[in-house]
């Protein structure tokens, strides 16, 4: 990927995280430690915080995504998602 295309795709991140900015599990503003975690499978699984290709892949397929707490997310993999 080109520096350009990586720089748009942080962007593009930057724009979601903004629009997300409310934690969909415990409802309190987004900070800093806040991720993107699966709500459906995309090509991309696992843990791959702050990776280019991860940020693409949000960007692709952002209905797939919710942006929460690092905790809210280990709470919803653990228990909700169950």
């Amino acid at each position: 990927m080109s520096k350009r295309f990586i720089k748009w795709i942080k962007n593009k991140i930057d724009v979601v995280k903004l629009i997300y900015r409310i934690c969909p599990i415990c409802h309190e503003e987004n900070d800093i430690n806040s991720e993107f975690a699966h709500v459906k499978d995309t090509d991309i699984n696992g843990r791959g915080r702050g990776r280019i290709e991860r940020k693409y892949d949000v960007l692709k397929n952002v209905d797939c995504y919710r942006f929460m707490h690092k905790e809210c997310h280990i709470y919803y993999d653990n228990v909700l998602r169950e």
